[in-house]
């Protein structure tokens, strides 16, 4: 429900999208009445989605009716409103869920996808809690990284908390978007063709002298974590690091110390309970199973989507890197390996994530007698990469 009917239109489609039946009134008192309406006819509501400011009868109230009437009591009630957290909220309403405006696609499903999932184990021993939930609506973030399968997942994480970010697939690019944009943040890969992110920061903090304007913080995303590596990226100008394969929680609390003022907060009722890692032991030789897991926690079923992405992309990674040790091209080769290391770690497929390692410092100490059986290993274990996410994903999807 929601008197806003362009409002209205954008969040039934991101329902629709996925597949929900929806539907919709423009005041509360008609939702009570439409909720009353079905539950007497047996058609069955998983959940109700009130919009707090309505003309009439607001969402609180909405609630209140919806908690008091037998027949749509036990229905789930998420609260958006554009105040961000609503304090004390009553307990006679009884919402279980409450997000701030704008409301982003991926934010919205995940968290209401939470409250499905909670809903469903209902019968499963489970104690109540309430978790906060946090979101950052309206931040202006520049992802400049070049690995399609890393960039894919920070958008995800990133639309997690509310945010879409502008993207750049390389240093050159970041320095162009930089000109014509203001961001509130900036994250930086390092290693990139073109033009590397130590580069482009430096090219960025010329521009901002010259130009007169703010800083931007910018900051590192690394696989390496070493001192040395640390002092490229401050005298770069760069103002902080996270280290690569790059997690939520990691985002999150970035994202509470550089735009604080950004943040709004939520609350979610949600069902706390225990987990069994279900997965058979030879799995986690070649997937870090309890990474793997907490992404599919954190993503649903986008995670697959990534991980499809990054199947494609490692093939043809690989292809390329056998290509280039037949003709010679260490250049090549040390790109392609160092790209698959980053990809397949992002993903948690770790004993692939090292032989790309093992490879790129092979490439780069010019040891070319070892590369072709190196390759051929590496082959080897792609193919046992894929039949372990064929087998997780058919196993783990979330309902």
């Amino acid at each position: 429900v929601d008197d806003n009917h362009t409002n209205l239109v954008i969040m039934s489609s991101y329902l629709e999208a996925v597949g929900v039946k929806v539907h919709s009134t423009s005041s509360g008192r008609e939702l009570v009445e439409l909720a009353a309406g079905m539950s007497r006819a047996g058609t069955k509501i998983d959940a109700i989605i009130l919009d707090m400011q309505m003309p009439g009868m607001d969402g609180i109230d909405t609630a209140k009716l919806l908690k008091a009437n037998p027949l749509t009591e036990t229905i789930p009630l998420t609260l958006v409103s554009s105040f961000g957290m609503i304090e004390n909220l009553p307990v006679e309403a009884g919402i279980a869920l409450c997000l701030s405006k704008p409301v982003r696609q991926r934010q919205f499903l995940y968290h209401l996808g939470m409250l499905f999932r909670d809903e469903s184990e209902s019968t499963k021993n489970q104690h109540s809690s309430e978790t906060e939930t946090i979101s950052f609506p309206g931040t202006s973030i520049l992802l400049v990284e070049d690995n399609i399968v890393n960039q894919e997942m920070a958008v995800e994480m990133l639309g997690l908390l509310g945010i879409e970010p502008q993207l750049a697939c390389n240093g050159l690019e970041a320095v162009e978007a930089c000109k014509f944009n203001e961001f509130d943040l900036i994250l930086m890969d390092c290693q990139m063709p073109i033009m590397d992110g130590y580069e482009a920061t430096k090219q960025i903090r010329e521009y901002e002298q010259m130009a007169g304007i703010n800083r931007t913080p910018i900051i590192a995303l690394t696989a390496n974590a070493m001192q040395q590596d640390r002092d490229l990226c401050t005298t770069a100008g760069m103002d902080s690091h996270i280290a690569k394969p790059v997690k939520l929680s990691s985002i999150e609390s970035l994202l509470r110390t550089w735009v604080p003022k950004k943040m709004v907060k939520g609350v979610v009722s949600a069902r706390q309970k225990d987990t069994e890692n279900e997965l058979v032991e030879e799995l986690s030789v070649h997937v870090d199973v309890s990474t793997y897991n907490g992404l599919v926690g954190s993503l649903g079923d986008r995670m697959y989507v990534i991980v499809d992405k990054f199947i494609k992309n490692a093939g043809l990674l690989i292809d390329d890197i056998e290509s280039s040790v037949k003709a010679k091209d260490n250049a090549t080769l040390s790109m392609r390996a160092h790209t698959l290391k980053g990809s397949s770690l992002t993903v948690a497929a770790v004993h692939l994530s090292e032989l790309a390692a093992q490879l790129e410092q092979l490439v780069n100490n010019g040891a070319s007698d070892e590369l072709e059986a190196f390759v051929a290993k590496t082959k080897v274990e792609y193919q046992a990469v894929i039949s372990c996410f064929a087998g997780l994903s058919k196993d783990r999807k979330i309902a």
